[in-house]
């Protein structure tokens, strides 16, 4: 691209890199004629290829061996860390194995004997997929429980309020409870109890007329 007239700004533009690259890549050319890459500093690796061999075969067999435990039943003349880093380059890494108790004939009869007692021909099933759930409602105060609903649908702060509304508040009233006029009501931070338009409003309107 140089030799039909561009310039290092041109030719920048043309293949989409920085100005700076094309004029260092071009003053290479210049100085050495070709664009091989250099060869890449650092120091020699220690371990050769039939090492490489011996350590991958020792792991594949012994999969809770160790760095240690490989460099001594191998014999070879490199460091534990050597030997760990090259483990991790090939994907290998050290396991501990798990500790359980064996099993004998009697926990075997034990075992089959419990399969057999719920097979699908010795249970009822209720519904498809094995579970129900319900979502319900309720309130605690120092006497026990008071009362509890369930809750259709969503559970919205608009549900939350009609709840306190028509369940908690005139449960409260026919509780008769021994307590003053003023009733502290306590609730967590949910988003449904602290929604904006709700926040308190049934306990200044209707916990002081009790």
């Amino acid at each position: 691209m140089r030799e039909s007239g561009l310039s290092t700004c041109d030719i920048a533009e043309e293949v989409g890199v920085h100005r700076t690259t094309v004029y260092r890549w071009l003053k290479r050319w210049d100085e050495e004629g070709n664009l091989r890459d250099h060869s890449k500093p650092g120091r020699a690796r220690k371990i050769t290829a039939e090492e490489d061999r011996r350590i991958r075969e020792y792991f594949e067999t012994h999969p809770f061996s160790n760095a240690i435990a490989a460099r001594e039943h191998l014999q070879l003349d490199l460091s534990a860390e050597t030997i760990r880093k090259r483990m991790k380059e090939m994907g290998f890494r050290h396991r501990t194995p798990a500790i359980k108790p064996k099993l004998t004939e009697r926990h075997r009869e034990l075992r089959l004997q419990f399969a057999q007692r719920y097979d699908e021909e010795n249970v009822y099933q209720v519904a498809r997929s094995g579970r129900v759930t319900c979502n319900v409602w309720g309130w605690i105060f120092l006497h026990g429980v008071g009362e509890v609903t369930e809750i259709e649908g969503r559970f919205t702060s608009d549900t939350y309020l009609e709840i306190l509304e028509e369940v908690m508040l005139p449960s409260v009233r026919s509780y008769a409870l021994p307590f003053p006029e003023t009733i502290l009501f306590m609730q967590d931070n949910c988003p449904v109890h602290t929604a904006r338009g709700y926040k308190g409003k049934p306990c200044r309107a209707d916990f002081n007329g009790h």
